[in-house]
């Protein structure tokens, strides 16, 4: 498309009027995703690349207030948190500084091509910090560590009874698909946000449909007693065939572990706190079954160890709460594990605060994407 702008003698056809405006929608793109440090969530077969070099080379053909933002430090987008809701992507961020608290939840379907098993994953960044990662993008060989990359085992999502999601076994694409919503619920106001997905396709090589995942993300950012926003991460899994599963909830952290002990998992720079009736563990750099390793790059060998931490339960029905923060004191939190409760306690040193899921919805207006993306 590039190519016919800049040569439109080169061929015989007009160019579309329309061209220029889907690429430059496609181009602010970048910075809705931009990471506190200005690079790209490396995310599905993306890279973290600088957002810079991908906004420069388009000067040429046209510009946008995002675009003049990152490049020559114009005015800051007129939104903080976003939601694609045909990609069924959800950025939260605080602001646009590089101290910034940042996340974001990937609800996406499975594409056409370059698919990991990863709906419901979730990133998070304090600032340059990447404290929740993922696998990223590796070398496109036919090695275990590539079968790892675009498996449920390096992404923060929901194993069932040790399997992984399989939507790519039995998918077909549609060219119909590419006009349907995503199926992202969000909303987000002053003081909280929110995004949620679900997942309820097939698990492991057999393409199984034991269970019904939903997340909520909450997003607090004005929380009494907290110097920083943090993530309130709710989730309820539904048994589909009446029986009792273990459901393993993982999440890959890039920081350095201080301590795992009653709930509660404390890292350099923040920490993890779930609520009761499951049991933490950790694994590092296991190479048989591959687990706890991220890419680097996109070279054979690209890649190092981390943490994957996991929380599971034994049940048929629950909600396991997350909170995840970055305070010097780390907080702890409590909630019930039916499916149907809404309540959640916060202790932070002596202050106890409760908070109801439902509440936090209300707060946050639904908001409307003005541009399909």
């Amino acid at each position: 498309s590039i190519f016919i702008m800049t040569r439109p003698d080169a061929i015989s056809i007009p160019v579309p009027g329309t061209l220029e405006e889907i690429l430059r929608r496609a181009t602010d793109v970048n910075v809705k995703l931009m990471l506190p440090d200005r690079r790209l969530p490396d995310i599905n077969d993306g890279c973290s690349a600088p957002v810079r070099l991908f906004l420069e080379r388009k000067t040429r053909l046209f510009t946008s207030p995002a675009m003049e933002f990152v490049l020559s430090g114009g005015p800051e987008p007129g939104y903080k948190s976003v939601a694609l809701p045909y990609s069924g992507l959800c950025v939260f961020r605080s602001g646009w500084d590089e101290d910034a608290v940042y996340g974001l939840l990937d609800s996406a379907p499975p594409g056409h091509m370059h698919q990991h098993e990863d709906k419901l994953s979730f990133i998070a960044a304090n600032g340059k910090d990447r404290f929740l990662t993922e696998g990223g993008c590796y070398a496109y060989d036919h090695s275990p560590m590539h079968d790892y990359i675009l498996s449920s085992y390096s992404h923060n999502v929901l194993f069932v009874d040790g399997m992984g999601q399989n939507r790519r076994k039995g998918y077909s694409w549609d060219e119909d698909d590419i006009g349907k919503e995503s199926g992202l619920v969000w909303g987000f106001s002053d003081v909280a946000d929110y995004a949620a997905g679900s997942y309820d396709g097939p698990y492991g090589d057999d393409e199984a449909h034991p269970a019904a995942w939903t997340r909520f993300v909450y997003f607090l950012k004005d929380l009494e007693g907290f110097s920083k926003p943090c993530f309130l991460i709710a989730d309820r899994v539904r048994s589909l065939d009446g029986k009792e599963h273990s459901y393993e909830f993982q999440w890959l952290i890039d920081s350095i572990r201080m301590s795992i002990a009653d709930g509660k998992a404390t890292y350099e720079g923040g920490s993890l706190s779930f609520s009761k009736g499951g049991r933490l563990s950790v694994l590092r750099g296991q190479e048989d079954p591959v687990r706890g390793f991220v890419s680097t790059g996109i070279n054979v060998g690209d890649y190092k160890e981390v943490d994957a931490l996991s929380y599971t339960v034994n049940a048929e029905n629950v909600r396991v709460v997350t909170l995840l923060s970055f305070e010097e004191d780390p907080p702890t939190v409590a909630a019930s594990g039916r499916l149907d409760a809404e309540e959640v306690i916060i202790l932070k040193g002596e202050k106890r605060m409760m908070l109801l899921e439902s509440a936090i919805r209300s707060w946050c207006e639904p908001y409307k994407a003005e541009e399909p993306c």
